[in-house]
């Protein structure tokens, strides 16, 4: 079948280019929202256009349909909708660039908001959870679960990553040993890991070791595994894996948790 056959065909019903978001991500590589469509619409910017030749209702997903992408009345590729893919078969390079450059002049021009250098911008204030903190020379962005109630950091993500190299995964050179394999369910992981742990504490915070359970205020939600507890000058923490993170292999090392525990006056009942 040849495209010129297709063109020659009685027009089904034609569509402009802004009620055509599949055709005009297949024809150009760019989805229907980067375009200004309801102004084109309003201006009816029709010299981009489809128009059906033949086509056949297959289900609600499924669909075979063949369009002409014209411009201003002249073909310059076939799109065939076969099922849910389109293929386009451009048969006027020259009418296609003219064509993608009359869409281009419908791109969004989205506007930068503008503001004075120091103008305190409230979306900066806290992305995705996290807020904005010196950790020693270091300005980091620290997860508000990892923060003081006076909000200062208790943890350091980014040196429990050094130590996390620098400790456990040397311990673990073949990742197809059980050891490996039980991750936090065994006791060499286990033992690694809360040297990491402490190894990351924020300064001013200070640890031990702690495997078992620490008792819980009430009320107070505990830590799927709890490798240390900790104290800075005012409170006690319990930190490890959050309670629903995975434990097996070194999956648990995205998912550490800083806990309150209470008074700092508590870690040495803790530790005792």
């Amino acid at each position: 079948m040849k495209p010129y056959d297709l063109y020659a065909l009685p027009t089904l019903h034609t569509r402009p280019w802004y009620d055509a978001g599949g055709a005009m991500l297949a024809l150009f590589g760019r989805p229907l929202d980067d375009y200004d469509a309801d102004m084109a619409e309003r201006m009816q910017a029709r010299d981009l256009a489809f128009e059906a030749k033949i086509d056949r209702y297959v289900g609600q997903d499924d669909g075979l349909t063949y369009e002409a992408a014209t411009f201003r009345g002249n073909p310059f590729a076939l799109i065939a909708r076969i099922g849910t893919r389109n293929h386009v078969f451009v048969t006027d390079f020259q009418g296609y660039e003219t064509a993608r450059d009359y869409a281009e002049h419908h791109l969004l021009r989205l506007s930068p908001e503008l503001h004075e250098p120091d103008d305190d911008i409230p979306e900066l204030d806290e992305p995705y959870g996290h807020v904005i903190r010196q950790l020693g020379r270091r300005t980091e962005f620290v997860p508000r679960g990892h923060l003081s109630p006076e909000g200062q950091p208790v943890f350091d993500h980014r040196a429990f990553d050094a130590a996390f190299d620098a400790l456990v995964r040397p311990g673990f050179p073949d990742t197809a040993a059980p050891g490996f394999r039980a991750g936090l369910d065994g006791q060499a992981m286990q033992e690694l890991g809360a040297r990491a742990i402490l190894a990351a504490l924020a300064p001013g915070v200070t640890g031990t070791a702690a495997f078992s359970e620490p008792t819980w205020p009430e009320g107070r939600a505990g830590l799927g595994w709890t490798g240390i507890v900790a104290r800075d000058a005012t409170h006690a923490y319990a930190l490890g894996i959050e309670r629903h993170a995975p434990r097996i292999s070194f999956t648990w090392a995205r998912h550490i948790g800083v806990v309150r525990l209470g008074p700092a006056a508590l870690y040495e009942t803790l530790v005792a």
